[in-house]
């Protein structure tokens, strides 16, 4: 074993000194809204900014950008830090790393003065921290993995009349069995991998809450992860869509819903099966979106879970036929994805994707449900 001298000591702290003026000097530099604006759509709230975090997923902005204080949050994850922080935790470097790049495109890269000996002991130390980090990410990997069986053994089958059964009702949703698609007597009528929880724990609001608890399979169809919609008991006994301080929080997932291909640089994205193959089906970014699609086509569905995930899912083999319902919002975000996935899915098979026509600015599919039902009562 080496004998810590100290020599060694002191050569450590003048390079941790040394780091630390420089990330002072990237710090001062580099707005935070410059770096992260690069690969995260910002928009200007004041003198701050705000966009979609690309920490976790959301529909909701929660993630902050504070220029004047160096440093962006995330109020729906916690995710925090300045430039160098964020430039660590999204693209998979090191600090040294990421502070040379941040100094190569800030003009302060200058060029090493350690010697060789000190050049192999700070790639012993990278390979400790590589090393380090890969055995954190397979701690937190099993650690997710044991959430996800520990929520989905517990979820039991929708009843009639039950919290999952009346959420759905009072969304203007019908059991697709109704029309054919799944078995009325099965799941009341309701896909099976959809299924109620009594008490599923919210990670930022730190209590329990009864939810609609989705599967999320990979293609083999093995369990990748689960989509939880919080539900409260509200006036007359209707159940609702649980309200948080941030609206992100009312629909979380837990685990992983999409994947590196080992063969190509496309992702493997996961789904939630709302109905067996078929030779015509159709899918939309969430649960409800995707129910209504379905009630209005008639057919088998597919929710993506996000929009962004729509391209990462390929479509069952034995489909000939299929409907993209994208959310419309006012930069055409959800039909973009949408396209994007109808482009690599439609080889072989007739690709459509349609957008509400509702004259909102903002809207998805389960509004067009809502709003039809609406005008049926009126003239009843």
């Amino acid at each position: 074993m080496r004998p810590h001298l100290a020599g060694d000591r002191v050569m450590r702290t003048d390079r941790r000194s040394e780091y630390a003026e420089r990330a002072a000097a990237v710090r001062e530099r580099l707005l935070p809204s410059e770096v992260i604006g690069r690969s995260v759509a910002l928009k200007r709230k004041g003198r701050d900014f705000a966009g979609l975090c690309p920490f976790h997923v959301e529909k909701t902005p929660s993630f902050w950008v504070l220029n004047g204080k160096r440093f962006f949050h995330c109020f729906g994850c916690g995710s925090n830090g300045d430039v160098i922080d964020f430039v660590q935790r999204h693209y998979g470097r090191t600090f040294v790393e990421a502070l040379e790049l941040l100094e190569a495109e800030s003009g302060l890269q200058r060029l090493s003065t350690m010697t060789a000996a000190q050049r192999v002991e700070l790639d012993e130390e990278t390979r400790a921290r590589r090393a380090a980090r890969e055995a954190a990410a397979r701690e937190e990997a099993e650690r997710k993995a044991r959430t996800v069986k520990g929520i989905a053994r517990a979820v039991q089958a929708i009843e009639r009349g039950g919290p999952v059964d009346l959420y759905l009702r009072g969304r203007a949703l019908v059991p697709p069995a109704s029309y054919g698609i799944g078995d009325p007597d099965v799941n009341a009528g309701w896909p099976t991998d959809l299924g109620y929880h009594p008490r599923v724990w919210h990670p930022y609001a730190q209590a329990h809450h009864p939810a609609m608890v989705a599967a999320i399979r990979g293609p083999d169809g093995a369990l990748w992860a689960v989509h939880v919609t919080f539900l409260v008991l509200a006036d007359r006994g209707a159940w609702l869509k649980a309200a948080f301080t941030d609206p992100s929080w009312s629909k979380l997932v837990f685990g992983s819903f999409a994947r590196d291909s080992a063969v190509s640089d496309n992702r493997i994205g996961g789904c939630i099966r709302l109905g067996e193959p078929a030779e015509a089906m159709t899918g939309g970014e969430g649960i409800e979106t995707t129910l209504s699609c379905m009630q209005i086509w008639r057919r088998a569905g597919i929710c993506f879970v996000s929009s962004g995930n729509m391209p990462n899912v390929d479509l069952p083999f034995g489909c000939r036929d299929f409907i993209y319902g994208a959310d419309k919002d006012v930069r055409r975000q959800g039909e973009r994805w949408a396209w994007r996935a109808a482009q690599r899915n439609s080889l072989a098979r007739r690709v459509v994707v349609q957008v509400p026509r509702l004259l909102d600015l903002k809207c998805d599919f389960n509004d067009v449900v809502r709003r039809a039902a609406a005008m049926e009562g009126e003239v009843a």
